[in-house]
């Protein structure tokens, strides 16, 4: 099986236990799927195989996002072993979903997948907050229309930190609107156009469904009533197509 399609459950009886990384810019999220119940987990990086109960019997290694340090370092890692197989996500592996979009990474397609997988037939917008802030649009045809990116919360707190050295984040709280203190203040000024720029693709796409990803997705939560949060958004749709449950 060269170039495994994630389409159905033949791919899962010959693959077996796997290993699913989603790779972001800070850390790794990880999956463990074939095994009985699926084990999630995250990792600051891989600088060595861990041993650990969870990594044995690995058949294979689907990464998703190759672009960051720990997704390098980790696809370096698994070559110099020559065991688990690694699979790149929509590179040796085929990602089934079409894209209208240009350049979309792996990890927006997979998560454009998990939401098709889960509301089939409907329009979805799908926010991953993580090192950026990712909010795409999946249309009622499951097709991946796009949508816009910018800084995800640690990334400008670093940069408002860099303009006011003595911002406290530790007193960082999602509290009354208007802010009161100047750390809640910078809160705000990242949670409300965070906000505001999933309700309005959401509003202009007519999605059913606002799903949110990603390690700082519960800080927009409460902001955003009635969305959902699923915090194995892309894994979980790879991990269906290639036919675990």
């Amino acid at each position: 099986m060269k170039n495994p399609s994630l389409a159905g459950p033949p791919a899962a009886r010959v693959l077996g236990k796997i290993l699913i990384a989603d790779a972001g810019h800070s850390r790794l999220k990880l999956h463990v799927y074939g095994a009985g119940r699926a084990l999630h987990w995250t990792a600051p990086d891989v600088f060595g195989w861990p041993e650990d109960p969870r990594f044995c019997g690995l058949k294979a290694a689907v990464l998703i996002g190759t672009a960051s340090g720990p997704a390098r370092r980790l696809a370096a890692l698994l070559k110099r072993r020559g065991e688990p197989r690694l699979l790149l996500a929509g590179r040796d592996c085929t990602l089934p979903i079409h894209s209208q979009a240009k350049g979309a990474g792996s990890d927006r397609l997979a998560q454009a997948l998990g939401a098709r997988l889960l509301h089939p037939g409907q329009s979805c917008v799908i926010a991953s907050v993580g090192s950026a802030l990712v909010v795409d649009h999946l249309d009622e045809h499951g097709r991946f229309q796009g949508g816009l990116i910018g800084l995800g919360f640690a990334r400008y707190l670093a940069a408002m930190k860099a303009l006011s050295p003595a911002l406290d984040a530790g007193g960082l709280r999602s509290g009354r609107y208007p802010a009161r203190t100047t750390a809640a203040a910078v809160l705000l000024g990242w949670i409300e156009p965070a906000a505001a720029g999933i309700r309005a693709l959401a509003r202009r796409t007519g999605a059913a469904h606002v799903l949110l990803t990603g390690g700082d997705a519960r800080l927009l939560q409460k902001h955003l009533p009635g969305t959902r949060l699923h915090p194995h958004l892309g894994a979980d749709g790879v991990a269906r197509a290639l036919g675990y449950r």
